[in-house]
């Protein structure tokens, strides 16, 4: 997986911005409620010509988080983490990348903006708070991006599609912990 990829593969799911309360009620011990969570799954990652698979690891404690991102044979790709304080994306070649917010790393790291902030609520099946959401068949639209729940599991959301035009994202989780 070319480097540049490997950039836009951690950056695209696994950056955070960690503001903001749900603005709608949710049942208590749903995982849309859960402030500690915990998933294991894989994501595809399909963009202008270019496509690629990883295995994800996502702890998210409260304001905090760790996403670790494998490729094939379980060879790691990247280390995200961060809190309010700040994000880092550690692609294991010594030199990690630090920034004030997620959206500020990804624009760093790739050059271009993303709408990251969201993706802490899309990955349980959520819109993210204080933004206009559409409700659609499946999901909901949300910045741009269709989110929607392929497959509902008793614990949350087994299979996640995000998608824009020019970038569809596919995170099939194998296992939720809250």
């Amino acid at each position: 997986m070319p480097r540049h990829w490997s950039v836009i593969c951690c950056l695209a799911l696994g950056l955070l911005l960690l503001s903001g309360c749900a603005t709608r009620a949710v049942p208590l011990g749903s995982l849309a409620a859960a402030s500690n969570w915990s998933l294991d799954g894989k994501l595809g990652i399909a963009s202008a010509g270019h496509s690629g698979n990883l295995s994800i690891f996502w702890v998210q404690e409260s304001d905090r988080y760790t996403i670790s991102l494998y490729g094939p044979l379980g060879i790691t790709v990247g280390h995200i983490s961060g809190s309010m304080e700040g994000a880092t994306l550690d692609l294991g070649d010594g030199n990690p990348q630090q920034a004030n917010s997620p959206e500020a790393l990804a624009l760093a790291a790739l050059g271009y903006a993303l709408p990251v902030s969201p993706m802490r609520y899309w990955v349980r099946g959520i819109p993210a708070p204080g933004q206009r959401f559409k409700t659609i068949d499946d999901g909901f639209q949300q910045l741009g991006w269709d989110v929607l729940i392929r497959r509902q599991g008793v614990l949350g959301p087994q299979k996640i599609q995000l998608q824009r035009a020019e970038m569809k994202l596919l995170l099939v989780v194998k296992a939720w912990h809250y």
